[in-house]
């Protein structure tokens, strides 16, 4: 059996911290009478991990050589460990077993620290305090002190609030609540200061991605929702009200931030372009002027969008002065919306006008088609109020061709069963 002088032995940082050296009387007399029975654990440089009491009581007794059994650990986090392990039946008060815990709980920081640096990531950060969660390392270290999870997280609480009085110099206070933690955890949990919680930051609001059925923006903005038009078509309100039980047309200041917030996408079709007020009419008649010179500073300010408006209300254009990155579009359903658009388009400063004959619900004949830079087509799709309805193939062919002979490019929308190829633009 190998022995170590008894002089070159020094006890673990955790064993001089959480447990007494001093020996009873019984295990004094026993060593003196049979010499040390059991061997005391010690890593290679001398540490004890196991057996500092029958140290001290050789000490007392005069024992010179210790029976030894060497102990390597791969780091210092498995010795802690071992510590612990190996004072697991001894008796101790709450306070030995906050603070063993505590030392836990650094191993188990370390160790994610470790694990990130291998890129096993199991935590995003360090965690400040055990985490949280069944199976997880604060049920794991309270298992080792045997207590719950979350009355490990208690002591633990408490007995940092413990050191950090007694830094303070606050000495009696520190003392009464180590007395209140060594009769119960809870009781001293409740005496514990609480740092009050960090609000969550907010998100910055953003953008909202459009489906893949529209190809010509990937971007919506809706600052405004809500629209009296009251078509029956409408997919706007179906959506509305099945969310938030109201289309009543309302103006959403906080997301006027949106264009700054969010960064175009150069790399994919219409990732630089954004449909304005998809779930409302901007420019309908019951809308304020209030709600919309926002919007336009908004529009002038990011020129880094292009921002395309469409409106069944186009008479309201004239007043409109549109910045160079705005585009301007108009909804012809029916014959009766031709004139008033072919009227405000003509008399509209944007850049790029365009007109959305979606759903195409009867034939269309626009004559002077000199004020439109492009032309949309669709069918309808269903709703609660109508079943999805596809164009005359003549209507469709009509207006197809009426743009063509102008050269102003055709967009097919995909709810239109009259494919793209059979009416190249």
């Amino acid at each position: 059996m190998e022995k170590r002088k008894i002089s070159d032995l020094h006890r673990h940082p955790l064993n001089s911290r959480i447990y007494s050296d001093k020996p009873d009387a019984g295990l004094i007399e026993s060593i003196r009478e049979n010499g040390v029975m059991v061997p005391v654990v010690i890593t290679p440089d001398n540490q004890v991990i196991s057996g500092h009491r029958r140290v001290a009581a050789c000490k007392v007794v005069g024992v010179v050589d210790v029976p030894v059994t060497i102990r390597s650990f791969e780091n210092d986090e498995d010795a802690t460990e071992a510590v612990v392990h190996y004072n697991r039946q001894r008796a101790k008060t709450n306070e030995q077993r906050a603070r063993e815990a505590a030392a836990l709980l650094d191993v188990e920081r370390i160790r994610a620290e470790k694990r990130m640096k291998a890129g096993e990531n199991q935590y995003s950060s360090p965690p400040e305090k055990l985490p949280e969660g069944k199976g997880d390392a604060r049920d794991k270290v309270g298992e080792a002190v045997g207590w719950s999870g979350k009355t490990a997280e208690k002591a633990v609480e408490a007995i940092k609030y413990i050191d950090k009085l007694k830094e303070e110099g606050k000495e009696s206070e520190a003392e009464k609540l180590k007395d209140d933690l060594n009769v119960s955890v809870s009781k001293a949990s409740r005496s514990v200061p609480r740092e009050p919680k960090e609000e969550k930051k907010k998100a910055k609001p953003t953008f909202n991605r459009t489906n893949d059925n529209i190809k010509w923006a990937k971007w919506t903005w809706n600052p405004v929702t809500g629209c009296k038009h009251d078509c029956a078509y409408c997919y706007a309100r179906e959506i509305s009200m099945r969310y938030t039980k109201t289309f009543e047309p309302c103006f959403h200041e906080d997301r006027l931030s949106q264009p700054e917030n969010t960064k175009p996408n150069m790399d994919i079709p219409g990732g630089a372009a954004v449909f304005v007020c998809s779930m409302a009419d901007l420019f309908g008649s019951w809308v304020p002027n209030d709600w919309i010179w926002p919007i336009m500073k908004k529009v002038e300010q990011n020129p880094q969008w292009t921002f395309l408006f469409l409106t069944k209300n186009p008479a309201r254009y004239k007043s409109i002065q549109f910045p160079d990155n705005a585009w301007a579009g108009a909804t012809v359903d029916t014959q009766a919306r031709v004139k008033p658009t072919q009227e405000a388009l003509a008399a509209t400063d944007a850049r790029v006008r365009f007109v959305s004959c979606e759903p195409l619900v009867e034939p269309v004949q626009f004559g002077d088609m000199s004020m439109i830079d492009w032309l949309i087509i669709g069918g309808q799709s269903a709703t609660s109020k109508v079943k999805a309805f596809q164009p005359d193939f003549l209507w469709v062919e009509s207006l197809h061709m009426q743009a063509r002979e102008r050269g102003i490019p055709v967009y097919w929308k995909d709810n239109l069963t009259c494919k793209p190829e059979e009416y190249p633009s």
